[in-house]
């Protein structure tokens, strides 16, 4: 029935930290949509991304200029992790591949 007052301060916290999660979450999804990352199969690249955009809103003022750099930063991080990925697992890879026209169900002609 008699529910105790809480403080407005409290409460604006409380709403200021949920935006802040949420802003996060969006983020974090625009990243990986756009730069293509499959959390499941480049956790690591995943890992960057949510790091990078928790420091971006450690201070709590986000111009739209510093999400310009962090876009660019991720970026370069992201095609320079893939290179070197991309670098140990080739050759491994390459012997394991086959000539398309050599698949067992391409129709012979």
């Amino acid at each position: 029935m008699y529910s105790p007052v809480q403080p407005k301060g409290n409460e604006r916290d409380q709403i200021k930290e949920k935006k802040r999660m949420q802003l996060i979450v969006l983020l974090t999804n625009k990243f990986r949509n756009k730069f293509s990352v499959n959390n499941v199969t480049e956790p690591a690249i995943d890992k960057v991304i949510r790091e990078e955009i928790e420091k971006l809103l450690q201070d709590g003022t986000t111009y739209e200029s510093n999400l310009n750099k962090l876009d660019k930063k991720l970026e370069a991080m992201i095609k320079e992790h893939r290179a070197k990925t991309r670098n140990t697992v080739a050759p491994a890879a390459a012997a394991q591949t086959m000539d398309p026209r050599d698949h067992p169900y391409r129709a012979s002609q």
